[in-house]
């Protein structure tokens, strides 16, 4: 039999298990930290329904439903038919009382130890990262609050070391130079004023941090590699903002994509 890796991964956060179950099947709540829309149909049997818009949209299986302590879903989506060996892939999240916080724990199994996995295995593995990190971010700052969110994202044939420099770079956001921590307060060359704290600095990889001048947004930098159907990465660009006038969301959406426009002016042609 083929082996399967899983990922294994978990955060604190300092709001009660009832708080982050509801942020876990709740479509209201998820859509504030997760996905850009949701549906749920709770209880054993039922399904949760994610969408970031096609074709990143799926639906999962509930297999067990124990509130506030234990959720486990079957992963249904239909988004790898080129991967045949597909087998059963899980993600199931513990609840946990600690003194007034919440240990919440996830285990993401069923991926195949197969070279065609590797890619969906590293990506998905950082996914985590960055969403857990926006779901505490979201509980423990603006818990109850819509959300609205920014996605800027492009496809490049680069290496992963060239896209990050081009990004966080002066002719991009000017975020360079920077390690987990650390308070900025840098402009980009379209004159945006980011000012905040670094929360993930992965250089090639990944990036974290919050706005404060956007009223504490949650921002993120994502750098996918991809195999299929020829090798390229996947830049993104995400910001999740809670009580920021919509126009001013909108003009994030078209500065970002214009840059990005920009810095990559040959885009991957599939």
């Amino acid at each position: 039999m083929t082996k399967e890796r899983k990922i294994e991964t978990q955060v604190e956060i300092a709001c009660s298990v009832e708080a982050v179950w509801k942020a876990l099947t709740d479509a209201e709540e998820l859509m504030r930290w997760f996905p850009l829309d949701a549906r749920v149909t709770p209880g054993p049997g039922g399904s949760v329904w994610f969408s970031w818009g096609p074709p990143y949209e799926g639906e999962s299986q509930i297999e067990i439903w124990d509130p506030p302590r234990r959720l486990k879903l079957k992963d249904q989506w239909g988004g790898h038919a080129e991967l045949s060996d597909r087998p059963q892939v899980a993600m199931d999240f513990t609840l946990e009382n600690a003194e007034g916080k919440t240990i919440l724990r996830l285990v993401h199994s069923g991926f195949n130890s197969g070279a065609d996995w590797d890619d969906e295995f590293e990506g998905t593995n950082r996914g985590w990262l960055q969403e857990l990190l926006g779901l505490k971010h979201y509980l423990e700052h603006h818990a109850g609050e819509p959300r609205r969110a920014v996605w800027a994202r492009v496809k490049v044939e680069l290496s992963r070391e060239e896209v990050w420099q081009r990004i966080m770079g002066p002719d991009g956001l000017n975020l360079e130079d920077l390690k987990e921590g650390d308070s900025f307060d840098r402009v980009t060359p379209a004159g945006e004023q980011l000012r905040g704290r670094v929360l993930i600095y992965r250089p090639s990889d990944a990036f974290a941090a919050t706005f404060e001048n956007l009223n504490n947004a949650l921002f993120r930098v994502s750098i996918d590699r991809w195999s299929k159907p020829r090798l390229h990465v996947e830049p993104s660009l995400w910001l999740s903002t809670y009580n920021i006038a919509n126009s001013q969301v909108m003009s994030f959406q078209t500065s970002w994509t214009k840059l990005l426009t920009r810095l990559f002016p040959r885009e991957f042609e599939e």
